[in-house]
């Protein structure tokens, strides 16, 4: 009977890790980040909200922003972060990060 409530356990237990490690129920799941350049404006966040409100009611997903410079850019762009979706212009050499993989 140990054995099986033993065995049991690690089961559950390994199921709990996998979950956690295929994207589980976390808040953030839901939320998509959009790199761009350029800097926020003030009507930025009233925007967004507004976007957010009626991607979450339609999808149950949502947006979150993040400005960057173009040398941060560059940096986002080599780090291997991950990022949903991302501005890719020719002008912030799109073609060599294309074929160096880092849109993949």
């Amino acid at each position: 009977m140990k054995k099986l409530v033993s065995l049991m356990l690690v089961i559950v237990m390994s199921m709990g890790l996998l979950c956690g490690c295929f994207g589980g129920s976390d808040v953030e799941d839901n939320t998509l980040v959009w790199c761009t350049t350029g800097k926020e404006t003030q009507r930025t966040a009233d925007v967004l909200a507004r976007i957010n409100e009626i991607l979450l009611e339609k999808t149950g997903y949502q947006v979150e922003f993040r400005y960057l410079s173009t040398q941060a850019y560059d940096l986002m762009v080599s780090s291997g972060d991950e990022i949903d979706i991302i501005q890719a212009p020719d002008y912030l050499n799109f073609w060599s990060n294309a074929a160096k993989g880092a849109f993949a």
